[in-house]
């Protein structure tokens, strides 16, 4: 609260807040990603995009991120897909880590999020995460 000593001054509050939403995001790149079976026909474009998406903006709807990463290649069954998949995969893990290593991400926060999407999927796993163990162990082999 600003306030003065002056005669007729007026006071005022400042109020600063940031929206963070879990559910959606409003990165075009990442929505049309997290939202690719609406956009298939632009998958390539995408790949290409949504690479360069901030670690901060990733984080906040990193489970659906992982939803669509699993779920385009249990569905997508192709190399090329599956070579994108692991890439954008390596890539987002590693701008999440290079952050959070110069504190720009606060860790416990980001640990948190990733545990309860994994203890959501050991309680209820979907075909796509089941696929994901594959996908992976298969892209590693590969390397």
């Amino acid at each position: 609260v600003k306030t003065s000593t002056e005669p007729n001054a007026k006071e005022y509050l400042i109020v600063e807040t940031i929206l963070c939403s879990t559910e959606v995001t409003q990165q075009q790149s990442l929505n049309l990603f997290i939202n690719w079976r609406e956009n298939g026909d632009k998958l390539d474009e995408i790949f290409k995009t949504v690479r360069f998406v901030s670690p901060h903006d990733l984080m906040k709807v990193f489970p659906h991120t992982l939803k669509a990463l699993f779920d385009l290649v249990s569905h997508k069954k192709s190399n090329s897909v599956e070579e994108q998949v692991f890439q954008l995969l390596v890539d987002f893990l590693n701008g999440i880590e290079l952050e959070r290593a110069n504190k720009k991400l606060f860790s416990t926060s980001f640990g948190a999020v990733i545990a309860n999407y994994v203890e959501s999927q050991k309680k209820n796993p979907t075909p796509e995460f089941l696929y994901a163990h594959k996908f992976l162990v298969n892209s590693l082999v590969k390397i």
